[in-house]
Parts: structure tokens; sequence; C-alpha cells
């Protein structure tokens, strides 16, 4: 079925393993519906994508839709966490 070739994205970070399993085991996460490996691999994503492609704008759109770049996503998640720090 269609529903069977979608990806799963899992909590919080909608992470799929299909695309981070290799980074889930470097970091000793196993299980994507606990919110602490969730949260763990999202960042560890971050990481790996901030030190690929040099800016937090290109991780973050990177992290979205798998290409770097500037992205409405980006752009207001750097907006939110710029009030955050206010």
């Amino acid at each position: 079925s269609l529903h069977d070739a979608l990806p799963i994205c899992v909590g919080y970070c909608q992470i799929q393993e299909k695309w981070w399993g290799r980074l889930m085991h470097e970091i000793g996460a196993e299980d994507l519906y606990q919110p602490y490996d969730n949260f763990r691999v999202s960042a560890a994503i971050l990481a790996e994508n901030t030190a690929k492609y040099g800016t937090v704008e290109d991780a973050l759109t990177a992290y979205n839709t798998g290409k770097p770049g500037a992205s409405t996503y980006s752009k207001a998640v750097m907006a939110a966490a710029e009030r955050w720090r206010k």
C-alpha cells in the first residue's frame, strides 16, 4: 500500500530512522519513541548539518528538507529561538 511506502517520522523531532540509523548507533540512541533519545538524535543531526553546511540556517533547512539553504522553516525556527532568548 501507499502508506507502507511512506517514511515513518518518529517522535517530537520527527526523525526517520531509515536516514539516521547510523547516527543513532554512533550516539547510542536506541528508541526514537523515547523523548530522551529523540532529542539527542535531533541535536546530533543539527550538529552534523551545521558542521557540514556551515550555518545554522543551512543546517535547519537540511534537517527539514534534506538540502541546505534558506527556507520559511529555517527562518521561523531562528525567529522563535530569538524570541526565547529574550
